[in-house]
Order: structure tokens, then sequence, then C-alpha cells
């Protein structure tokens, strides 16, 4: 019975989703993972980016360039490119790359799919541009181009080896004048360094943070009911510059 009731499930999902796609709707649905995006990320992520753009304002700037790094859905894009729209008219760039390749085995071609479809209903759409590439292979092409980025959002791959890369290049290419400075953020670190020793004994932290390149989530850890991505921890531990986290899981770095 339950195997039953778990196929119907399925095919109720499978053909609400492909009703959506059909019909060139939206697709915002809960059992894809669209909705995540919690109302105090989002009041924090909209007021670091008009924070931004005041700066820019302020600059010699023209086009104000945006960059994500991991796009899924295009749900944290929205909320993004919804304030980029309002407040620079069209002086502003938005990109975003992923490569929507294999996630836990399973082909993302459909997801790819269903984001542009989301994308094309956006009214920042005419000023967005995607590289569908690993963040490697994005960071070398937006170098090779020169390209300054006033604001970068980080919600890739969650693993130590690719967090800790993106954090680490992707600073290299924030613009950096001496009176107008690119911001650098990002989501999912739901505990930091400092704060799991307090509560875990450091040598099991270190120990776990040692081994940690191939785990991307932990659950329960120590049996303390702390669940964490322990790349993303470790990553902003060895950051060179110095890095705030929120409540919330989002953090971003510091400016002088």
């Amino acid at each position: 019975m339950l195997n039953i009731f778990k196929s119907l499930r399925s095919l109720s999902r499978s053909i609400r989703t492909n009703y959506h796609f059909i019909n060139n709707k939206k697709i915002s649905l809960r059992h894809l993972g669209y909705g995540q995006l919690s109302n105090e990320r989002a009041i924090e992520m909209k007021n670091l980016l008009k924070q931004q753009i005041n700066l820019f304002k302020k600059s010699n700037r023209e086009i104000f360039i945006f960059l994500e790094i991991g796009s899924y859905l295009g749900e944290s894009l929205e909320t993004y490119g919804e304030i980029l729209s309002d407040e620079l008219n069209d002086n502003y760039l938005m990109i975003s790359v992923d490569p929507y390749g294999l996630y836990l085995k399973q082909s993302m071609n459909m997801i790819y799919m269903y984001f542009i479809n989301n994308i094309s209903k956006t009214k920042f759409r005419n000023n967005f541009t995607h590289l569908r590439m690993e963040s490697k292979k994005g960071y070398n092409l937006l170098n090779k181009l020169n390209i300054k980025l006033d604001f970068c959002y980080i919600d890739g791959s969650h693993y130590y080896k690719d967090i800790k890369f993106e954090i680490e290049n992707f600073n290299k290419i924030l613009i950096n004048t001496s009176n107008y400075k690119g911001f650098m953020c990002g989501d999912d670190c739901e505990i930091g360094y400092d704060e799991l020793i307090k509560k875990v004994d450091k040598t099991k932290v270190d120990e776990l943070l040692l081994n940690c390149e191939n785990v991307d989530f932990i659950k329960n850890f120590d049996n303390k009911n702390i669940n964490f991505h322990p790349g993303v921890t470790l990553a902003i531990k060895e950051s060179l510059f110095p890095i705030k986290i929120t409540p919330s899981g989002f953090w971003y770095k510091l400016t002088s």
C-alpha cells in the first residue's frame, strides 16, 4: 500500500510539473525544491544588495555587474533581479554560473529547462546571461574577459574544494578601487568554526573538518542536533579575509 501511495504521489507531481512547463507557467513547485529561501535570509540579501547599489551610484561605474554561482530554479536570481531592475533601469548585467550536470547521480537537464523557463518570465531577462559550466571555468572566462564584479553571490556546490576555490578566486575579480569595492556573500553556513567548537569538543571538530572533502552535509553532529555543511564552515574558517555569518546561514565578506 505504501509503495502504491508513493507511486501515485510521484505521478501527481510529474503531471503538475509537466502541466506548468507545457503551459509556459512558472515552475515553483515545492517538491522540486522551490521555496527554500526563508524570509529572514531574503531580507538580508535584499538589504545588502541595496547597500551595494547605493555605493555603486556614487562611483564612476556605468554598469553594475552581478554574479550568482549556483542557480537551480532561479529563486535567488528573482529576488536579486527584482531589485536590480527597479533600482538601476537597464544599467546592470546579471550573470549566473551553474553546470546543471549530475546531482546525486541524477541528470539536471530538466531542471535546467525549468530554470530557463522561469528566467524567461522575469523583467530582468534581457539583462541576464547564463554560463552553463563549472565555476572554475566560469571564473577563468570572466577573468580572461577582465570582467569586474560589483556583487557576487555564492550558492553552488557546498563541497570544501569548490567553495574554497570560489571564495578565494571570485574575490580576485571584485571591483577594487580606492573609493569603491565589490561585495561578496553566500549561503548555507549554518554554523561557524568558533561557534562549533563551543558546542563540540575541538578535537572532534578538527577531525571532521580534516576529512570533510567529500562530505556535503552532516546531520546531528556529535548527537547534538547540529546540522551543517562542513565544507562551507571550513572554507570560511580558512578565508584570508574576515567573513560575517548571520543566524540564517547567510554570510558576507566584511569590507574595511
